[in-house]
């Protein structure tokens, strides 16, 4: 093979490998190499940590049957319950079905308020697979940045095009391992939150990210951080 031919082999394949698309699915192969994301099943408890206070959430979720369920005991020793089954919303007080209205202490009991926060979960431990989400429209060509000291890929997407929210991922460059994502808004006031992937845990096949820690970019401000742990009974 001719020296010219070489380097046009190498340059294809470079090329081939920095689209936003490429990196998304070797980051997928590196955290769900058998592709079980799809129909995994897991229970959990989520322990967020504000300054001086934590607050545990139950967590289960079964994508195999379209079902997440989350748990807290309120600051009235209550127990709150929401989530989806399928295409049902789900709102429990003490284990007794509610109609999704009204609020209870700090929550909205809503069908939608309990469907975005439930969503949440799911979004925030199912990076990178829930990128592959329809909805999501890359926006430009990844690059290589400088975040925190580190040198990441960075691939920038948004959910809703023509609008001022979007999202900037963050790759490890060597093993496509997600390692956190930053987000604009026009309610931030000029500044942008961003969330640092710190952990991560093999469950059966899947490397799922188990710790996470929120940030306010400009301010270089600590809003909390969430960390997944198994659930045993």
């Amino acid at each position: 093979m001719s020296t010219v031919l070489l380097l046009t082999v190498i340059s294809m394949s470079k090329a081939q490998l920095t689209t936003n698309e490429k990196i998304l699915e070797e980051s997928i192969k590196y955290h769900d190499p058998k592709n079980e994301w799809r129909i995994f099943k897991g229970e959990f408890l989520v322990t967020l940590s504000k300054g001086s206070t934590e607050n545990i959430t139950y967590l289960e979720i079964n994508n195999g049957s379209s079902t997440t369920l989350w748990s807290e005991v309120l600051l009235s020793k209550d127990t709150l319950t929401g989530g989806f089954i399928g295409d049902s919303c789900i709102v429990k007080h003490n284990g007794i079905n509610l109609i999704p209205k009204g609020q209870m202490e700090d929550y909205l009991l809503d069908c939608k308020s309990i469907i975005e926060r439930t969503n949440y979960w799911v979004y925030m431990f199912g990076l990178p697979m829930k990128l592959n989400d329809e909805a999501l429209a890359f926006v430009g060509s990844p690059k290589k940045v400088i975040l925190i000291g580190h040198e990441y890929w960075q691939l920038t997407a948004t959910y809703d095009p023509g609008k001022s929210e979007y999202w900037q991922f963050y790759f490890d460059v060597s093993s496509f391992a997600f390692k956190g994502a930053r987000y604009f808004s026009s309610k931030l006031n000029g500044d942008s939150e961003y969330v640092v992937y710190q952990e991560e845990q093999k469950i059966g096949n899947l490397l799922i990210p188990t710790k996470h820690s929120w940030y306010l970019f400009n301010e270089k401000y600590f809003i909390g951080s969430e960390k997944l742990s198994l659930y045993t009974d």
